[in-house]
This record gives structure tokens, C-alpha cells and sequence, in this order.
């Protein structure tokens, strides 16, 4: 279970020819793993086909918004391309968005502990009043596309999953602006909580295709900060790897 963080061309994305790396890791230790879909596996196109619908969704997303996309939407679709895909599960995802919530309003005072919905909390509620002008609507995209552009659309994707679209350039601001307000945390600093992962009970060690040592984990006490930090950590890779390879960002949602 969690939120899967992609990004590489969007043919390999929707054809499904991609693993994050934790699954990768497992089969190459020789532990079988599997991916359930609570509705159902989606239905993806092939290889073969990708390609094209992903070319043609591109071109009719130019023209569509050209007034807002004036410079275009370019880059690589070919298999030989590297992808980045990792999980930054649910609870990483949303402890950032409501980061970016108490980022606009420091006059709140933020929870030590992540609420179970946003219902529950107050800057959400603050930031709901004005949500397309506020950096959440830019972090709850679920495809960010290489740009220097600043537009927020909402299309179908090219297999037709309504998405939320953004370009590159404003996820690397809604970052940049939940970095200052509550960290102000330099590159090495950010990729140990990449590294530092998600919240979690227990570490069980594999060796050999067998678990050999499973390590209790103490919860921390501002356990909502923990699941910001991370959540912050995967996508500020994530973009990392999407600028050096001038590649979509994408949420397996």
C-alpha cells in the first residue's frame, strides 16, 4: 500500500513497464512480490501503443492551452530513457501538503500529529478559501510536466484519468516555499530524510531471499513533521531526477 512517485516518460508510466524500487530490490534478492489494486488493475495500453496516445495527448494539450503553455511541452518519449519511481506513501504526501497549508499560515499553530483527514484541520480550512491561489493546489497535482511555465489545468490524461497538471517549475516553488518557512534544510540535510524513510512500526532485514532481523522502530513524538520531511525528501528527488533528465513527474493515483 502507498502512494507510488514516478517519473520518466509517460508511454513507460501508463503501459505500466516500471517498478518502484523497493520491488525491484526485493526480486533481485529473489522475494516475490505482487501489486493489488483495491478497484482493480487499470487498464493500460501497450508498449506498442503508448507512444502514440501519449504524442497525441501532448499536442492537443499544446493547443488546448496555448495561452497559458506558450512555450510548449517537449520531452523525450523512447524507452532507453532512465525513470525514478519511488513510494512516498499517502501519509508523506499529505503531512506535505498541510505543510504547504501552515507555510501560508505561520499564525497557526501546526499538529504534532498528522490528522486522519483534512476535514480536521484548520489551515487547510484557511488555504480552502482561496485554493487555487494557494501552493496546495500545486502539491495535490497528481502530473507535473517539464516547464518553466506557470499553469494549473485539469484534463484526462492520455488514457483518460482525470488529472490535476502542473509544470515543473511550480512544484520546484510550492518546495522551495514549505523549505523556508519550516526547515530552511541545505541539500544534504534533505536527502537524509529521503533516506531516513517513511514512519513505520518495525524494519525487517532480508538476506538471501529470508528475513533475518526485524528491528522494533520507537514512533517520534512530532510524528507529523517525520512524515513532512519525507514526503518533502521523495518529491524534491523526484524533481532532482526529472530536471536532469527533462521528464514528467507523475502519481500512480
Amino acid at each position: 500500500m502507498g502512494l507510488d512517485l514516478y517519473a520518466g516518460s509517460l508511454s513507460r508510466y501508463h503501459s505500466a513497464d516500471w517498478e518502484i524500487e523497493a520491488v525491484r530490490a526485493m526480486r533481485a534478492m529473489g522475494v516475490r512480490s505482487e501489486v493489488r489494486y483495491t478497484d482493480g488493475p487499470p487498464v493500460r495500453p501497450s508498449k506498442d501503443t503508448a507512444g502514440a496516445m501519449v504524442a497525441l495527448w501532448r499536442r492537443n494539450l499544446e493547443l488546448k492551452y496555448s495561452h497559458i503553455i506558450k512555450q510548449g511541452l517537449k520531452w523525450v518519449e523512447i524507452d532507453s530513457m532512465p525513470y525514478f519511481a519511488r513510494k512516498s506513501d499517502y501519509d508523506g504526501r499529505r503531512a506535505l501538503i498541510l505543510a504547504g497549508a501552515y507555510a501560508e499560515h505561520p499564525e497557526l499553530t501546526r499538529p504534532t500529529q498528522l490528522p486522519s483527514t483534512y476535514d480536521e484541520d484548520p489551515a487547510y480550512a484557511e488555504i480552502s478559501k482561496d485554493y487555487t491561489g494557494s501552493i496546495v493546489s500545486i502539491l495535490e497535482c497528481h502530473m507535473f510536466l517539464p516547464s518553466t511555465e506557470n499553469f494549473l489545468i485539469a484534463e484526462p490524461d492520455a488514457i483518460g484519468v482525470m488529472r490535476y497538471t502542473t509544470s515543473t517549475a511550480n512544484l520546484a516553488g510550492a518546495l522551495r516555499t514549505v523549505n523556508q518557512a519550516h526547515w530552511r534544510a541545505d541539500d544534504a540535510r534533505i536527502e537524509a530524510w529521503d533516506k531516513r524513510g517513511a514512519l513505520t512500526q518495525r524494519v525487517v532485514t532480508i538476506k538471501d531471499g529470508k528475513a533475518t532481523k526485524v528491528e522494533e522502530i520507537l514512533r517520534p513524538e512530532d510524528s507529523f513533521v517525520h512524515a513532512a520531511q519525507f514526503g518533502f525528501g521523495i518529491y524534491n528527488t523526484a524533481l532532482r531526477f526529472s530536471r536532469l533528465h527533462n521528464l514528467p513527474i507523475a502519481t500512480d493515483e
